[in-house]
């Protein structure tokens, strides 16, 4: 479960950790829509964001691997 092992905090600090890396995806606005989470090359988790029209993030939802 996400909550109990990735907490904020570690999120925060994800690719301070060597052999961690984060991935970003971007809409055509240049806002972000997407954080992939890797370690070495297998990806823990991914964060997805809901816009509305102003390009304001109004929901995150976090997904496992």
């Amino acid at each position: 479960m996400i909550g109990g092992n990735y907490t904020e905090t570690t999120r925060d600090s994800w690719a301070t950790v060597p052999g961690r890396s984060e991935e970003l995806e971007r809409d055509e606005n240049g806002n972000i829509t997407k954080i992939t989470y890797y370690e070495g090359d297998s990806v823990v988790f991914a964060q997805y964001f809901t816009l509305n029209d102003s390009g304001q993030i109004t929901k995150i939802e976090c997904q496992d691997s």
